[in-house]
């Protein structure tokens, strides 16, 4: 299993229309092979800041995936990204809290 979390800043004045023009490319990714979760969603504290979550059945389903995204071409609504962490993490076990 594979996770990708992270954090995107945009301007707050645009976050909402951000989010937006994100919402075709969840529900598209969700229906990719091997995609278990896949959100943008506003931070409620930092307005700025957009969170990412992905999780994958395997790294070769993410693979996949970024190959499909780096086949397209670029969102002619592009928004200026001021800052960006996103990293990958591999997981060897899961369980419930508690």
């Amino acid at each position: 299993m594979v996770v990708v979390a992270g954090w995107i800043d945009v301007d707050a004045k645009v976050r909402d229309a951000y989010l937006a023009s994100r919402l075709e490319a969840m529900i598209a990714t969700r229906e990719e092979p091997g995609c278990i979760e896949y959100v943008f969603s506003a931070d409620p504290v930092d307005l700025e800041r957009v969170r990412l979550f992905e999780l994958w059945e395997s790294r070769g389903d993410l693979d996949i995936h970024l190959q499909l995204l780096r086949s397209r071409p670029a969102s002619s609504a592009a928004f200026e990204v001021v800052g960006r962490e996103v990293l990958v993490y591999e997981v060897s076990s899961s369980g419930p809290v508690g």
